[in-house]
């Protein structure tokens, strides 16, 4: 009896253990953090592979695009180059943030401009993040004149 109790409880050992790897292999995890701002399914839903379940909005990075000039402007000379970021918020609140462009566009459009991409570091206000992709800002490149 006593290695029968002990195969037993060897078994339901392996059971549970079975049981956490089939939970675990059936929960959504996301390797991205980020803010939710939609949900295409609920809780309980069965899913395929590859479904969407939420979009996320990542919010602690975000990129600032804008243009340069290319009379006054090779595209590869502004690429690791300092910009101010001034954002206009709400109350009349301005907030000016520092960030260096990280993509400069080959490319000359029609106007003479080339788009250049901006990375800031996002900051947070009562547990907020402050700024939101889609806000029209200022940007100012940080350069030295020849």
């Amino acid at each position: 009896e006593m290695k029968v109790a002990v195969l037993k409880k060897d078994v339901a050992t392996a059971e549970a253990e079975a049981a956490a790897v089939d939970l675990d292999i059936r929960q959504a995890k996301s390797p991205a953090t980020g803010v939710i701002v939609e949900k295409y399914r609920d809780v309980g839903e069965w899913l395929k592979p590859g479904d969407p379940i939420v979009r996320l909005l990542k919010l602690d990075t975000l990129y600032v695009q804008g243009s340069a000039n290319a009379a006054y402007f090779e595209p590869y000379e502004l690429v690791g180059k300092p910009v101010k970021i001034q954002i206009s918020l709400a109350r009349g609140r301005v907030l000016e943030v520092d960030g260096a462009v990280t993509f400069s566009n080959p490319k000359v459009e029609v106007n003479g401009n080339f788009a250049v991409r901006a990375t800031i570091q996002n900051q947070k206000e009562n547990g907020a993040w402050i700024l939101r992709p889609g806000a029209m800002v200022n940007m100012t490149l940080q350069i030295d004149q020849p």
